[in-house]
């Protein structure tokens, strides 16, 4: 049982190192700057929600962590790849419903390696995970919609904050 737990607090400590504040105040600022790359090269993105909330979020080997989804709204995604002066392509595909724009299923990545999507999960709540695929190179991008019936009900996801209001 111990060992059980001690896999679920190094879990979450992992997820709670993958979320960069960029403020003082610890809060995410919409509109802003994309952290640089990890070492490892794994993306990064902010995510802007309708609200004007935001979050930056880190991936692990690809894989971004959980974050809330807004059930109907559009998500506007600032990616930022490892920069591949041979092939600049991305696919995007929603895996379990929600949209993305057409324009944006294959898209080219900038030359400084960033790029910005759109996604729409559906108004059902659940799992939506979008695939990117930058040439040949796989992540993952994953949103939880809350059921409004049971909102606590899902697993742990990271919450986008406002900014905060200016002086």
């Amino acid at each position: 049982m111990k060992i059980r737990n001690l896999r679920y607090a190094a879990i979450l400590c992992a997820v709670a190192i993958s979320i960069v504040p960029v403020d003082a105040q610890g809060q995410n600022a919409p509109g802003q700057t994309l952290p640089p790359l990890p070492i490892n090269g794994s993306p990064t993105a902010v995510m802007t929600y309708p609200d004007g909330s935001s979050l930056i979020v880190l991936s692990k080997n690809g894989r971004f962590p959980l974050a809330v989804g807004p059930a109907g709204g559009a998500v506007s995604i600032q990616l930022r790849f490892l920069p591949n002066p041979i092939d600049s392509s991305l696919m995007v595909g929603p895996l379990d419903g929600g949209t993305v724009p057409d324009s944006q299923m294959s898209t080219a990545i900038g030359v400084d390696g960033t790029v910005t999507i759109q996604f729409q999960p559906d108004t059902q709540p659940g799992l939506y995970r979008v695939l990117l695929n930058q040439a040949g190179t796989m992540s993952l991008l994953q949103f939880w919609v809350a059921d409004p019936d049971c909102p606590l009900c899902g697993p742990p996801a990271l919450v986008p904050i406002m900014p905060p209001p200016a002086p």
